[in-house]
């Protein structure tokens, strides 16, 4: 007989039996919780403590100043909600998971990183110039926004939604898929800009973007087996992104219509790069290797 603390949720017959629906309601529901429940409800509390100490020291708190205050709040909210989701995920699937955040040979992976940022900074600024958007240093909601999305989506589109499909389909076979299926659910997510007011095609350039950057974060992260590479590509990925003060409104919603001139083409170029990034770091070579890792962090038999 099972005690509580033998039963793990790889038992659950829904979840070990049907992946795709558990790799949705598993990053869905992540999503959901850290950046609607956690970041936002918190986040909003923001304004009114500011708001109270406003009151105690006798001065006046614009509605800018609450709206910034509310942004910036929220968005750091979800970056606590990344890390504490990844431990309540972990600490469910321990002992069997070693987690998300160790890795193998991670002083390449850090460098790679950096190499890869160095990058993609000479060739957005290389569209900047040829688009003649105009260039200016991110606003502080902006930052805070890129470490958001840098930590929050690694952890629940790789660290969750990447690691239980590596689980889901051991072996070389399932490493494909795995990158093809979680940045499909990233890019679809992307979709949720038009309510906020994004243009149809900037949003639709948008959802290709991210599938061509989930692919290739996905790779990275199946390769080291830790989410610290992707997160520090992601957000300081973003964070360039958001020096296009022509085309990036403040809290990081895109204005500008893309896929409108030939410069545009750019943009598609360095999606398709970014894929075929990824098909060479997930080359089959390589994928023994990668199977490898992810049999070890999952504690798998080498028949698996």
């Amino acid at each position: 007989m099972k005690t509580k603390k033998e039963k793990k949720v790889f038992s659950h017959p829904f979840l070990n039996r049907w992946t795709i629906p558990g790799v949705i309601i598993l990053s869905l529901g992540a999503y959901i919780i850290g950046q609607q429940v956690i970041g936002s409800v918190l986040g909003a509390l923001c304004p009114l403590l500011q708001g109270m100490l406003a009151g105690l020291t006798g001065t006046e708190l614009t509605a800018e100043a609450a709206q910034n205050t509310a942004l910036i709040g929220t968005e750091l909210w979800t970056v606590f909600a990344a890390f504490f989701l990844l431990s309540v995920y972990w600490r469910w699937f321990y002992p069997e998971y070693k987690g998300s955040l160790p890795g193998e040979k991670m002083r390449f992976w850090l460098i790679f990183a950096g190499a890869t940022v160095l990058f993609v900074f000479i060739f957005q600024l290389l569209t900047f110039v040829l688009s003649g958007s105009k260039i200016g240093f991110p606003s502080l909601v902006n930052l805070c926004a890129a470490l958001m999305a840098g930590c929050f989506e690694e952890a629940v589109f790789r660290g969750i939604a990447g690691s239980y499909l590596m689980r889901q389909w051991p072996g070389e076979k399932g490493i494909l898929k795995t990158m093809i299926t979680t940045s499909i659910i990233f890019a679809l997510v992307h979709a949720m800009n038009l309510l906020s007011g994004a243009p149809l095609v900037a949003t639709i350039y948008q959802i290709l973007n991210a599938f061509g950057m989930g692919m290739f974060l996905c790779a990275v992260f199946l390769r080291s087996g830790s989410l610290w590479p992707g997160i520090i590509i992601h957000t300081l990925f973003d964070t360039i992104a958001f020096m296009d003060v022509t085309n990036i409104a403040e809290g990081g919603v895109m204005t500008g219509e893309y896929a409108t001139s030939w410069t545009d083409l750019i943009g598609f170029a360095f999606i398709a790069l970014s894929i075929c990034a990824a098909l060479y770091l997930a080359r089959p070579s390589v994928r023994g290797d990668i199977a490898r890792i992810w049999r070890e962090k999952w504690h798998l038999s080498p028949a698996a």
